[in-house]
C-alpha cells in the first residue's frame, strides 16, 4: 500500500523507509534503504531502524550476571557475556559505517560503552565461589583481584568509547541525550575525575532509555 502511494521513485524512498519505521516495520525500512543509499531521509531511518532491531539484543545482554556458585560456573558466564559484547560491538560498528549518519552513529558509539559498562560491573559485582572460598582464607581474595584486574581493562574500553560519544556527539540538539548519557556513564565509572556537568538521563547502563 505504501509503495503503491508513493511509487517507485528513489526520492520518495526516504518517505517509505520513515513510514515503515513509524509503523513498526524496521526490517522492510532496511531493505528499502538499500535501493537508495544515497538518500539522507533514507539513510537516517534505516539506521534507526537497525538500532531498534539491535536493541532487544542489547536489553538481553544487559541482564546478564557474573553469579554462578562455582568458579566453572562463573567462568563459563564471563565467557558467554564476552561472546555477546564482541557480537553486538560488531553490529553497532557495522551501523556506523554502513548509515554513516551522526546521532545513530554516536547512539551507536554509546552502547558500545554501556557494553563494557555492563561487564565492568559484572565483574565487579561478581560474589566469590563457593568451591574457592573453601580452598583457603586467602582464595577469595585473590580470585577478586584477578577478576578486578580484567575488570580495569574493560573499564578503560567503557571510557574510550564514553569520551568519543562526548567528543562526536558534540553540542548538537539530535546527539545530547546520548552526550549526557555518555558523561554520566563516565562518572560512574571514575567519579573523582569526571564530573557531571549537565542534568543526567537515565542511567548508562540501561541502553535505550
Amino acid at each position: 500500500e505504501l509503495k503503491e502511494r508513493f511509487g517507485n521513485d528513489t526520492k520518495n524512498v526516504g518517505l517509505l523507509v520513515e513510514a515503515n519505521v513509524l509503523l513498526g516495520e524496521p526490517k522492510e525500512a532496511i531493505a528499502l534503504y538499500q535501493t537508495a543509499k544515497d538518500a539522507p531521509k533514507a539513510a537516517y531511518f534505516a539506521a534507526k531502524a537497525d538500532f531498534l532491531l539491535t536493541q532487544p539484543r542489547m536489553d538481553a545482554f544487559l541482564k546478564m550476571r557474573i553469579d554462578g556458585k562455582t568458579g566453572k560456573v562463573q567462568t563459563k558466564q564471563l565467557v558467554e557475556e564476552s561472546k555477546q559484547l564482541t557480537e553486538l560491538k560488531a553490529r553497532y560498528e557495522e551501523m556506523i559505517r554502513t548509515y554513516g549518519q551522526r546521532e545513530w552513529g554516536v547512539a551507536s558509539l554509546y552502547q558500545i560503552g554501556a557494553l563494557y559498562a555492563h561487564l565492568h560491573r559484572t565483574l565487579i559485582d561478581a560474589p566469590c565461589p563457593s568451591d574457592v572460598e573453601k580452598i583457603d582464607e586467602f582464595a577469595c581474595d585473590e580470585y577478586r583481584n584477578a577478576l578486578e584486574d580484567k575488570a580495569f581493562a574493560v573499564e578503560n574500553k567503557a571510557v574510550d568509547a564514553m569520551k568519543m560519544v562526548v567528543e562526536k556527539g558534540g553540542q548538537m540538539s539530535e546527539t545530547r541525550p546520548w552526550v549526557l548519557r555518555a558523561r554520566e556513564a563516565l562518572h560512574r565509572l571514575r567519579p573523582g575525575e569526571y564530573l557531571i556537568v549537565d542534568v543526567p538521563v537515565g542511567y548508562p547502563m540501561e541502553g535505550l532509555q
